[in-house]
């Protein structure tokens, strides 16, 4: 065929080995060959073929080792486009850096055995050669919008199938999306990445079969790690991060293993932290812990990427009282200030203002939250609430906090909040009730807003610990 030379003749121009380009093509002229008996049977047209293969056009690396598409000998729906330089940094200081956010557990691994192990987190996907001993390639899992751990409802499942080849979808309330994605890494240095549709492909799954195999594949594979090991090793997983469930595979020796990741801290230095792989013989039980050749960053100030550093809040909106309560509160109650990759965003809650000539009596809840930045994601990593009563005086440009009253902790916080109160008791409710978490998150939707409407980050989503990703556009 005509057209057929001509998209062959494509592909002598991309940067790809002679291998490759035979492997790729392959699969075209497979799914051709398809079509054409396809065609003959049915009278229909190869419109929606020649649609996929313009798509060759789009073939790209994704951090210099994956992304260009072709597995099993079949073509892509999608060829995923090239990520760059700057991203593939990203990926990796924020995918190895464990101690920049609260984590509770290491990530967990999605395939172990001999030859490699792969692991994800919010940012990316590693893929790690044992017998090299480093990290072979990475995945942009943002870039794919399948990034959902850690999460409440929705989440993203990685299925090794027998062949090399992971299959990477979302599902929520165990539907799962239309779009779906497949994985080869037959060479692990080069990770060929498809996007695939639900029904549309030659090799089309559907959504139920997808979620079975998820199922059968976690009953299979995962145990519970701390309820799973020896007594002895306990003690030891106690003092160190470790993954909350193992992942079970088979030696080549026919031998049962189950391998989780542990981050661990030099005493000496706490500082100096580093992944190891922990694998736990089934019968034996006996147990190796391998320290893995990857680089663990730590949150200080020292070695951070400028670029990484988040602007500092400030308040642009139109009320002089909060805008005088937000510049004392990024003063003197932003207490994570030295950590550069963070941003304290005040989040006022004001109960009752009280007019005294030229001063004002607020009360008040010097509510806050701190982000971290994750790729295109705000990670929340902390926060709290601190019960006050302010003194404002006016200035020639709006308004100056001149003192605070703090509530105090424990047995402090009643009485210090009725002694706030004492004045207007119809206040001191507000401080303890249910509705102040929704004036909060009314209240920190705005503050965020407004902070990203300034400083043009690029940020498209929020994520509170163990929660969903939200998409700040769609907030109200």
């Amino acid at each position: 065929m005509k057209n057929d030379t001509f998209i062959k003749d494509a592909f002598n121009g991309l940067e790809l080995s002679q291998e490759k380009k035979e492997r790729i093509w392959d699969g075209i002229e497979t799914q051709i060959s398809a079509e054409s008996r396809n065609k003959k049977k049915t009278g229909k047209t190869l419109g929606r073929f020649a649609g996929t293969a313009a798509a060759v056009f789009a073939v790209f690396f994704m951090l210099g080792v994956c992304s260009y598409a072709a597995t099993g000998g079949k073509i892509a729906d999608v060829f995923l486009k090239r990520t760059s330089k700057e991203a593939e940094e990203d990926i990796i200081k924020n995918t190895l850096n464990i101690s920049q956010r609260m984590e509770v557990y290491a990530p967990e691994l999605y395939v172990c055995n001999e030859d490699y192990f792969v692991f994800a987190h919010l940012r990316g996907m590693v893929i790690y050669d044992r017998k090299k001993d480093c990290v072979a390639s990475l995945v942009d899992l943002q870039e794919i919008d399948c990034n959902n751990f850690d999460t409440e409802s929705r989440f993203t499942r990685i299925v090794e199938e027998k062949d090399r080849t992971l299959v990477i979808f979302n599902e929520q309330n165990d539907r799962v999306d239309k779009v779906y994605y497949k994985c080869d890494l037959t060479d692990l240095e080069n990770p060929l990445l498809t996007q695939r549709k639900i029904g549309e492909t030659l090799e089309a799954l559907d959504a139920k079969k997808l979620h079975n195999n998820w199922q059968k594949y976690k009953k299979a594979h995962y145990t519970d790690t701390f309820n799973s090991v020896p007594q002895s090793l306990t003690k030891f997983l106690n003092n160190n991060m470790y993954s909350e469930n193992s992942f079970i595979w088979k030696a080549k020796d026919g031998s049962r293993k189950q391998s989780a990741l542990i981050v661990r801290h030099i005493k000496e230095n706490p500082e100096d932290v580093y992944y190891s792989l922990f694998t736990l013989d089934k019968n034996t039980k006996k147990h190796t812990i391998v320290k893995l050749n990857i680089e663990v960053t730590v949150d200080n100030t020292e070695g951070i990427i400028n670029k990484d550093k988040l602007p500092k809040f400030v308040y642009t909106g139109n009320n002089a009282k909060v805008e005088a309560i937000c510049k004392y509160m990024c003063s003197n109650l932003n207490y994570e200030h030295e950590r550069t990759n963070t941003v304290y965003i005040p989040i006022p809650l004001i109960y009752k203002t009280i007019e005294k000539k030229n001063k004002l009596v607020i009360l008040v809840n010097l509510s806050s939250t701190v982000l971290t930045r994750n790729g295109n994601v705000l990670q929340d990593i902390g926060g709290g609430f601190k019960e006050s009563r302010l003194y404002l005086k006016k200035t020639d440009s709006g308004y100056r906090v001149v003192k605070a009253e703090l509530a105090g902790d424990g047995a402090k916080l009643i009485r210090d909040i009725e002694r706030f109160t004492k004045d207007c008791p119809d206040v001191k409710n507000k401080f303890f009730s249910d509705k102040r978490y929704s004036k909060y998150r009314t209240m920190f939707k705005k503050m965020l807003k407004m902070y990203l409407k300034e400083n043009n980050l690029g940020i498209v989503y929020y994520k509170d610990y163990g929660g969903d990703k939200e998409k700040i556009a769609n907030w109200k």
